[in-house]
């Protein structure tokens, strides 16, 4: 009996130790990136989406959890050598290194090459002094001990080759694409197989980064599964002119870029005491049948005024139309290029909605058999005036459509456009935020500086907060920063050049499945509460902290 109880003891401790163990290797080490997008070239015509691609990526790593990124755009030769050198440090040790880079290089005499802004590459002798081989690239992520990655959206047309001087009518001037190569235990993907070239893209990004930003945030699919998707994504987009192409091997073994869910990519959640919402600020519980209130279509409303079309209809509020400066200035805290250039818009007078649409109101769409039936996690937070969550900008779209199919199928209820919201979300203010010039948690919900949960001050809440629970601005309309990002009716764009001064939402572009949210959240930062802060996610994602609140045509 002694001696099974001593095995038993020892079998338990193994166990214990494989756990450990597999908990460790789930967990995600450090992740480090460098990012490139060389757009401003001074020999050759400038290439327009480099630079957006290389935003795009940026916010796309940022997404997947890499803690170091490194963005560059348009570096000449000796600061490409720089921000090599440096990335190689930081890749020593790294659970996985990445580079990106967009813009020109080429293939001369079985070497590739990477070319930075000021090259002029009189001839092919100029290669080794004025551009970067791409085996140095290659060398500056060996250091690291897991996945290492190289993405080149560089098989562009040769526009050196017209220019350059051979030394050699037997040695060969590459003018299409890159070379093929061979290399261990890094995965390289080209934007184009080699000897082809790929497309600089139509829209606001190249087809090559538009699949990355779309298929690399996937959590729990294997990097190679991804890479194919990436592939099979450009191909439709180009209609076959463009095949991407994987060169190199990994190990025997799954990789992950995004953490499975539940290994490390998401805490198991720390709910905060519940503290209940004041009477006045609770919504109606949900009932499955919809009552339109009489004379809802038709009724004036005046500016400030609250109202529901229906007894489980959003309580809305009506505001004034007007002008405002949209975006914010280069020198306030924590300005983004995405915020500019700023511009004066024209809103129309609309009602908006005075909370975030709530779980209990989702629900009700449910229980009258809308939203297509979808119930979304509400992870043991709670339900009811919590506004809903893991909801995604399609999601958002079907509880409009319910809306007004049961008010007598007339479209007035929409997703607000981006200016309509910003302007709605500033109230008449022109500071950072509608308070003011600084953040505060007596004002809004949300996380701390480097990203997750805080509790502080009237931010009480570790996730969500009922809506409604901290004071409304200036419009009467609540949680307008912070709580949940509220996803928007427009497409993503990385700047404002081109957008409509009307305020209509932007949509003539090719959006790419991405859409823009708006807010902040329980888990982000101050500087993402700011009213011209933006960002943008999937279309057909969710996420535990996006929500959104609806517009109604007045």
């Amino acid at each position: 009996m002694a001696r099974l109880r001593v095995i038993l003891a020892a079998w338990f401790v193994l166990l214990a130790f494989g756990a450990a163990s597999q908990a460790q290797a789930q967990a995600p080490g450090r992740r480090v990136a460098l990012v490139i997008g060389n757009s401003g070239y001074s020999a050759v015509p400038r290439l327009p989406n480099p630079t957006r691609d290389a935003s795009l990526m940026e916010r796309t790593l940022q997404r997947v959890g890499f803690q170091t990124i490194s963005l560059h755009n348009d570096l000449g030769r000796s600061a490409f050598e720089a921000a090599l050198r440096e990335f190689t440090r930081q890749a020593d040790g790294a659970e996985v290194a990445l580079v990106y880079y967009a813009g020109h290089g080429m293939e001369a005499n079985g070497r590739n090459w990477l070319i930075p802004v000021d090259a002029r590459l009189a001839d092919e002798r100029d290669l080794n002094f004025e551009a970067v081989d791409l085996e140095r690239v290659l060398a500056a992520v060996d250091g690291a001990r897991g996945l290492r990655l190289v993405l080149l959206d560089a098989c562009r047309d040769n526009p050196f080759s017209r220019s350059m001087r051979r030394l050699s009518t037997t040695r060969n001037l590459v003018t299409r694409g890159l070379a093929e190569i061979e290399v261990t235990g890094t995965l390289v993907v080209y934007a184009a197989r080699a000897g082809s070239t790929a497309d600089d893209g139509a829209g606001g990004n190249s087809p090559f980064a538009t699949a990355l930003a779309r298929r690399l945030p996937q959590p729990g699919v294997d990097i190679s599964l991804v890479m194919r998707q990436v592939r099979d994504d450009v191909l439709a987009a180009t209609e076959r002119r463009q095949e991407p192409f994987q060169y190199g091997s990994l190990p025997g073994v799954e990789l992950y870029l995004a953490p499975q869910q539940g290994a490390g990519s998401m805490p198991p959640p720390i709910i905060a005491p519940p503290v209940a919402a004041p009477p006045s600020e609770e919504l109606p519980a949900a009932r499955p049948r919809v009552t339109p209130a009489s004379g809802w279509a038709t009724r004036p409303r005046r500016n400030g005024e609250t109202f529901r079309d229906c007894d489980v209809c959003p309580e809305m509020t009506a505001i004034a139309g007007g002008s405002f400066l949209m975006g914010s200035p280069d020198n306030e805290a924590g300005h983004e290029r995405e915020e500019g250039p700023q511009r004066r818009v024209t809103i129309q007078r609309f009602a908006v909605g005075a909370h975030e649409i709530t779980f209990a109101q989702w629900d009700a769409c449910v229980e009258d058999g809308g939203c297509r039936g979808y119930a979304p996690n509400d992870h043991g937070w709670g339900r009811g005036s919590l506004p809903v969550t893991n909801v995604s900008w399609l999601d958002a779209q079907a509880y409009v459509d319910w809306l007004n199919d049961r008010l007598g199928g007339a479209r007035r209820y929409r997703l607000l456009s981006e200016a309509e919201w910003e302007y709605a979300a500033r109230a008449g203010t022109t500071t950072a935020y509608a308070w003011g010039a600084s953040a505060s948690r007596e004002r809004a919900n949300y996380g701390a500086e480097a990203g997750g949960r805080a509790v502080e001050g009237r931010d009480r809440w570790a996730f969500t907060a009922p809506v409604g629970s901290f004071p409304a601005n200036a419009f009467g309309l609540f949680d307008m920063q912070g709580n949940v990002w509220e996803w928007v009716e427009d497409c993503w764009s990385d700047t404002y050049a081109g957008a409509p001064s009307s305020g209509a939402a932007r949509s003539d572009e090719m959006c790419a499945g991405f859409r823009v949210k708006r807010g902040g959240s329980w888990n982000s930062s101050s500087e993402t509460l700011r009213s011209a802060a933006r960002r943008w996610d999937s279309a057909n994602e969710s996420f535990v902290d996006v929500g959104f609140r609806v517009a109604r045509a007045l």
